[in-house]
């Protein structure tokens, strides 16, 4: 049942309450009358009363959602004061070799994933409880963070309403961190039922005509993308591949490990005032300005933020010492980002 119909209902309720309410009023007015006014029939009549003032009372709370809202904003202060961080990892698909058929821009996995944040944790001694979460089942406000591994596309129980993914974004500006490993995030919505993904991007059309033959045109721009508009990014596209390095985030210099550091990006964002890019930014000519663009940044929505990455981690340049580093940066990146936010959030006597 969804929220809103839940609220009717105890609305429903409360209205229904109140007018039973109002026949013991006359019940009690009645006895007055009648002089059967013994102090028992009075005691209990008015114990009935107030119960149902109390449940009235309960009804109308739950009913307008203020008890859901308290409930959401205790789980969000208090997830920051326990030990041990929970970080969440969206495990809805069955993963197969490579994520043939769940995932883009990335080949690897949750359980890859899981293990890389664990060994990072342990190395910068921040405490973190690491779980597959079911986006279907999952209480999101329990985590201060929530990993999708399979890169451009998201799981969705609604491809119509992309209800699954108004819930993330609800999570993300209500204090929470939604990471996207790789690409644009929400390009694609893999649904259960349909057992595949489909586009969520909105097609633009357009016609040509060649020689008679009329020729229909179908593109599906980044910016339409539903994460990508609601959070306001440009996207800049690179065909032929352009370098960015990651060196500094690994917490290398020189010339040792160079290469690993060594990435090919073939699309980026115009940095704007509410991103922090994680590398250092690069310089584009846009007609006559000069603009500076990010694969890896994050961008604060509301009260949380996003940390993404549009880097292919499974990109045709890329080695396995490139993908380790970028898996390694990601994590980095979102464990320090965490550390960060609970020190001043809960800070340390």
């Amino acid at each position: 049942m969804r929220a809103s119909d839940k609220k009717s209902v105890f609305l429903v309720g409360a209205g229904a309450i109140i007018g039973f309410y109002s026949l013991l009023i006359d019940l009690y007015k009645y006895e007055v009358e009648i002089g059967n006014s013994s102090e028992h029939s009075l005691q209990v009549i008015v114990s009935i009363g107030l119960i149902m003032a109390f449940g009235i009372l309960m009804f109308i709370l739950f009913g307008l959602g203020i008890v859901a809202r308290w409930d959401k904003e205790s789980k969000t202060r208090n997830r920051w004061r326990k030990d041990r961080l929970k970080v969440g990892i969206l495990n809805d698909m069955n993963w197969e070799a490579g994520g043939k058929g769940v995932a883009v821009g990335t080949d690897v996995s949750p359980e890859e994933w899981k293990i890389q944040i664990e060994s990072i944790a342990q190395e910068l001694s921040i405490g973190v409880n690491v779980e597959y979460i079911d986006n279907k089942r999952a209480d999101f406000d329990t985590f201060v963070a929530i990993l999708n591994p399979y890169g451009e596309v998201y799981p969705e129980l609604n491809v119509r309403t992309l209800s699954s993914l108004r819930r993330i974004i609800s999570y993300d500006g209500g204090g929470g961190l939604f990471v996207n490993v790789a690409g644009i995030p929400s390009y694609y919505a893999y649904n259960s039922m349909l057992k595949r993904f489909v586009d969520t991007t909105q097609a633009v059309f357009a016609s040509d005509v060649d020689k008679g033959v009329l020729s229909l045109i179908v593109t599906r721009p980044f910016q339409l993308t539903p994460l990508m508009q609601e959070m306001g990014l440009q996207v800049v596209s690179f065909k032929s591949g352009f370098a960015c390095n990651i060196n500094e985030i690994l917490g290398r210099s020189g010339m040792v490990g160079l290469h690993e550091g060594q990435l090919t990006l073939r699309r980026a964002v115009l940095i704007e005032s509410n991103m922090d890019s994680c590398i250092f930014r690069l310089e584009v000519n846009m007609g006559d300005k000069k603009q500076y663009v990010t694969p890896l940044f994050f961008a604060s929505y509301g009260n949380g933020d996003l940390l993404i990455s549009l880097v292919w981690i499974n990109d045709e340049y890329h080695d396995d010492s490139n993908k380790r580093a970028l898996k390694y940066a990601i994590s980095k990146l979102m464990l320090t980002k965490l550390n960060e936010r609970k020190a001043l959030i809960v800070p340390t006597h």
